[in-house]
């Protein structure tokens, strides 16, 4: 990844749909565009459901996990990370069927070596938890959400970012 995509990266983090896509339209002018599957069509997806534009999220993010499939090391924690990735815009979206499919195979993804209680794991949990409620404000989705922010170390203030009407970027960073 080269400096500006980490500046965009950056301002993914911060919620910043301005700034990232200021810093994405400059790599897009250094590099042009972005291969499918790519870290940069990554974050490209990571904007677009920022903005609100979730069938172009999805889009974006199918292909970052679709190029993990012709791997032959399929479990690795970038595989993972990009498969929970599209399982959160697909619960956005309300794609239940897509979504648990894609958890699915983030469970495979998942690489043997990692310890347990990754935040990926929280994660994992809370998108499991807000497709069983089908409320962003039921009790479990909550106590997964206050899970998932202490795994990151985060304080839990704040309601879930589980609402179609406002999505996060990256989770504060979670994917990678």
């Amino acid at each position: 990844m080269n400096a500006l995509q980490l500046l965009a990266d950056l301002a993914l983090v911060h919620e910043d749909a301005g700034l990232a896509a200021e810093w994405l339209a400059r790599v897009l002018q250094v590099h042009g565009e972005a291969a499918p599957g790519s870290r940069l069509a990554q974050l490209q997806g990571q904007l677009a459901r920022l903005q609100d534009d979730g069938p172009r999220s999805q889009s974006l993010l199918q292909g970052r996990a679709d190029y993990f499939k012709q791997l032959d090391e399929a479990a690795t924690d970038y595989a993972w990370s990009a498969q929970l990735d599209l399982a959160y815009s697909q619960v956005l979206m309300g794609e239940t069927a897509a979504a648990q499919a894609s958890l699915g195979l983030a469970e495979q993804r998942r690489p043997k070596a990692m310890p347990d209680g990754h935040p990926l794991d929280a994660l994992t949990a809370l998108l499991r938890a807000r497709l069983q409620a089908k409320r962003a404000d039921d009790p479990a989705v909550l106590a997964a959400w206050a899970a998932l922010r202490r795994a990151q170390g985060r304080s839990v203030a704040g309601p879930p970012a589980l609402a179609p009407q406002a999505p996060s970027a990256s989770l504060g960073g979670l994917f990678f």
